[in-house]
């Protein structure tokens, strides 16, 4: 059984991922990353060149290979929710945790990660010099439109915005080891 990270882009999912990954003796599959690697270009460009749709396409794909592949912790990109058949793949194939924050907490996350212009999908400004409140608008409309897919697909939330990465991450293998064990129980026995 997978274990899903899903939510907003600020909320902690790759950093948090690699320690749940540790503390779980999982492998890690770092969707974006994984997309990144087998494309050769930064999701920025993945965007530039392939649209969104285009980028969505790549995504589902890569989710459908982590899914395929042995059990690990999954880091997946804010927008993977969106497709109906991410959604299904994700509760079809293991459990998932909800990270999330208020608006401007994922703002000044954004902000303050100078990678996050490099290698992720672009809000309206296109370098962090430029990050402003127009992006804030973003995020919080950005949120508003995904909040439900998240929600169908959550087995678990919590609010990030207060909490250390460490404090996410024993949560997460607190909850996913109670899970984990019931789950292993109700298995038919060979």
């Amino acid at each position: 059984m997978h274990l899903y990270l899903i939510g907003p882009r600020g909320s902690g999912k790759s950093t948090v991922a690699r320690q749940v990954a540790r503390r779980l003796d999982r492998p890690l599959w770092a969707n974006d990353e994984a997309i990144q690697v087998a494309t050769g270009k930064t999701i920025t460009e993945l965007f530039q060149t392939r649209g969104e749709a285009g980028f969505r396409e790549l995504e589902s794909e890569s989710l459908a290979n982590a899914a395929n592949s042995p059990a690990a912790v999954v880091d997946l990109g804010g927008g993977a929710v969106l497709r109906e058949s991410n959604r299904s793949l994700i509760r079809g194939t293991g459990k998932a945790v909800w990270l999330f924050a208020e608006a401007e907490i994922l703002w000044r996350r954004i902000c303050d990660d100078p990678r996050s212009t490099h290698t992720r999908p672009p809000l309206k400004a296109q370098s962090a010099e430029t990050l402003a409140s127009d992006d804030l608008d973003e995020i919080r409309q950005l949120v508003r439109e995904r909040e439900s897919f998240y929600e169908v697909c959550a087995d678990y939330e919590i609010d990030t915005g207060s909490l250390s990465v460490d404090e996410v991450a024993r949560r997460i293998v607190a909850w996913f080891d109670t899970v984990d064990k019931l789950t292993s129980r109700s298995r038919p026995i060979a």
